[in-house]
Order: structure tokens, then C-alpha cells, then sequence
């Protein structure tokens, strides 16, 4: 195996199977209660980091049952991206906006909400994939589906970056290359989670080529970069 490729998939297994995220929305640092409720979150999602590593060395079919009481926020389960999130009640105020940090398995981070929607951003009069917050739009083209692939390129699915602090938009020359080639095939684009008042949202591209990979394109709340992440499909 190419060793760009070990990386790649050494970092997907890394992420699939023990990082757990943990989100924030808050203002200003508090003490008392607050961090008394963060602070068990904290057990909690070490909780099902725990189960879930020991799973790994587990045979398959293995299974767990956790008790899990999410009485200052709401769990979530994101199949797309092979995370789970824990997202603490709004009211609660730890860190400033943009915080973001790694404690073990964990990553927290803290800050205002974003928005994932579909929308001609570019004016081409077709649907684009878009994440977006107070710093940052990002735009992917949207191409295919899960059950209908279509002629997919990476140097060309990027449809616009925005600046919005600056007014800045830009639309780079880039591509996912893999031993110099996979750079096209067949594949799709989708929306990892669409909505309002997200914590992070991200696009994925699925591509069937030479070698069969996804990548994920991920924006956090009050983040002013983006995210990715590839890993090799198994036939």
C-alpha cells in the first residue's frame, strides 16, 4: 500500500473509531454550575469512548448498552461523518466563541451556530452544497447521488470560498490526487446534515476511480477554515 494511502486510511480509523466531539456554544468563561455540568459531560462522552475502544478489540457482533442521561444538552449520532457529538445547552457559558481544543479522544469547541443549505451560489443555475457561519461560505458543486453516480472532478467541485469578513471570494484550483491520479471518476456529492443553528456541518464526496475514497469537508461553528478528511472506501 502506498503510504499516502496507509496515512490517509491510519487517520480514518483514527477519527471513525475513537475520537469523540464535544460542542459548546457559548460567550464568556464561567464558574459554578456551568462548569460542574461541563465537567460531567465530559465523563459522559469519556463514557462512550471507553465503550467504544473496547469494542474495537472485540469479535464481531459485540455490542454495549450505555446509560446516557443528557439532561443539560442532546446527543448526536452522525453517521456520515463517524463522529458522535454531545452539544451542551446554549445557556451554558465555559469558553469563548472559537475555542477549540483536544483533551484525549475529545475534541471541544465552542461558538456560534452555522447554517448547511443548497443554493446556486455561483449564479450557473445549478444546486450547489453549501456551509456557512459568521466568517466563512464554502461551496461545493452538487453532482449525483447514492444511487445515481455521475461524472465527478475534483479539480472542478469546489464552487466558491468566501471571505465574509473581508468581502473576499475565490474560487481555487485544487484537487484530491492519490499516487498522481484519482484526481476524477464516478461518484456524488450530499450534504453530510442540512439545516439552521447547526454546531458544524460538512459535504462528502464519494468517488469510485483507480482507488474508491471519500472525503469530507467539514465547518464548525465560528471556525474560519475548513476541515478535510479522506479515507479509502473497501470494495
Amino acid at each position: 500500500m502506498n503510504p499516502i494511502i496507509g496515512a490517509v486510511v491510519a487517520i480514518a480509523v483514527v477519527v471513525a473509531s475513537t475520537v469523540m466531539v464535544m460542542n459548546t456554544i457559548t460567550d464568556v468563561v464561567r464558574e459554578g454550575s456551568d462548569a460542574s455540568k461541563f465537567n460531567m459531560a465530559k465523563q459522559l462522552m469519556s463514557s462512550v469512548d471507553m465503550n467504544v475502544r473496547e469494542l474495537m478489540y472485540e469479535s464481531t457482533g459485540a455490542k454495549r448498552v450505555i446509560k446516557l442521561e443528557a439532561r443539560d444538552g442532546m446527543f448526536i449520532v452522525s453517521e456520515k461523518e463517524d463522529k458522535i457529538k454531545y452539544q451542551l445547552s446554549p445557556d451554558i457559558k465555559i469558553y469563548e466563541p472559537g475555542t477549540r481544543f483536544r483533551e484525549g479522544n475529545m475534541i471541544i469547541s465552542s461558538g456560534p451556530f452555522m447554517d448547511a443549505y443548497e443554493s446556486d451560489i455561483d449564479g450557473n443555475n445549478e444546486s450547489d452544497l453549501v456551509l456557512e457561519n459568521d466568517v466563512v461560505l464554502f461551496a461545493i458543486r452538487k453532482i449525483g447521488n447514492a444511487t445515481h453516480f455521475d461524472e465527478l472532478n475534483t479539480t472542478t467541485i469546489i464552487a466558491l470560498i468566501r471571505n465574509k469578513k473581508t468581502g473576499t471570494d475565490a474560487v481555487p484550483k485544487s484537487g484530491i490526487f492519490i499516487d498522481g491520479t484519482s484526481s476524477y471518476g464516478n461518484g456524488y456529492t450530499e450534504l453530510v446534515r442540512s439545516g439552521d443553528a447547526l454546531m458544524s456541518s460538512g459535504v462528502r464526496v464519494v468517488m469510485n476511480s483507480t482507488y474508491d475514497y471519500e472525503a469530507v469537508f467539514t465547518l464548525g461553528a465560528g471556525r474560519d477554515f475548513i476541515e478535510m478528511e479522506v479515507r479509502h472506501i473497501s470494495g
